[in-house]
Order: C-alpha cells, then sequence, then structure tokens
C-alpha cells in the first residue's frame, strides 16, 4: 500500500470514528434523527430529557460543528451554558426555554449566524448578561420573558438598537 492508500485510509478511519461518536450520542440521548446521512444533520432536540448540564461531547463532534443549525434543549434543568457552546459555529435556533440558566457564557458570542435566541422562563439576571452579545450581528429575536431581567437591566452595549428583544 502507498503513502497516500495509508492516507486515505486514516481520513476514512477518522469519518467512521466520528460517525460512530455521533451514532453513540444519538443512542445515549435518545435522537430521533430524521435523515440517515449523519454528516447533514440540522437540528437536534433534547428538550425534556431532564439534563442538568448540556452533554460535552455535543459541542465537539465535528459533524456538528459543521451542520447543526437548530439547537433544542428546552424543559431541562440547565443552571448553565458551556463555553464549548461556542463551537457550534453555524447554529442559527438555540431554544433555551424553560431551564435554570442564571447567565450565559461569553462564547455565545461566537455563534455569529445566531439569528434567533429563546430564553424564556430562566433566572437569567443583569449580571448573567455578557456584553459580548453585541457581537451577534445576525441575531433578529431574543426572547427573554420571566427572567430577573428589567428593560433597563439588560446592558445598553449588549445588544444593537435595531434587535428586538422580547422581556
Amino acid at each position: 500500500m502507498s503513502s497516500d492508500d495509508e492516507d486515505a485510509g486514516s481520513d476514512n478511519g477518522g469519518d467512521d470514528k466520528q460517525s460512530s461518536l455521533l451514532k453513540a450520542f444519538f443512542s445515549k440521548y435518545e435522537v430521533d434523527v430524521d435523515d440517515d446521512d449523519d454528516e447533514a444533520v440540522e437540528e437536534i432536540d433534547l428538550s425534556e430529557k431532564q439534563l442538568t448540564k448540556v452533554p460535552g461531547e455535543l459541542c465537539v463532534i465535528p459533524q456538528l460543528q459543521e451542520s447543526l443549525r437548530t439547537l433544542c434543549l428546552e424543559k431541562n434543568q440547565l443552571k448553565g451554558l458551556p463555553d464549548a457552546i461556542g463551537l457550534l459555529h453555524n447554529l442559527h435556533e438555540l431554544y433555551l426555554r424553560e431551564n435554570e440558566l442564571e447567565s450565559l457564557p461569553a462564547a455565545l458570542a461566537k455563534l455569529t449566524h445566531l439569528d434567533s435566541l429563546y430564553l424564556e422562563d430562566n433566572a437569567l439576571s443583569e449580571s448573567g448578561f455578557p456584553n459580548e452579545m453585541h457581537a451577534l450581528a445576525r441575531l433578529k429575536g431574543l426572547c427573554l420573558q420571566r427572567n430577573k431581567l428589567t428593560v433597563t437591566s439588560i446592558p445598553s452595549k449588549s445588544l444593537h438598537p435595531s434587535r428586538p428583544v422580547v422581556i
């Protein structure tokens, strides 16, 4: 076997390993995937799974970093988000309703494609709302009802003035 063949084989081995990680993740968290194409998973719903933290492997599986557009983590017991959430750089929609979030990581600002962020029914306060949120230039909707925030408590430099915020 030539070194080119060995390199090609190692790439396939890496793909197989990543595919196995993804399938193990889906199995562990009972995630239903509509398409058999693991490479193009665009939506994952982990709502009502009684999660107390975001599964660490979710943010580090390369296929998900590239393809995931919608992540639903509603109705769990999440108190925070890992900084690794920023690795899901193609995320467009993030649903975090009805958790116990007290703060958001500055790493959310790395989600440059994010256009909708749903944070209703959490425990977010002014000190837990990062100033870096202004970097989310594509954010069209931010829902913050039933948190510990008020219109005046959101740091003015956190959001672009033209972005709709529902508090």
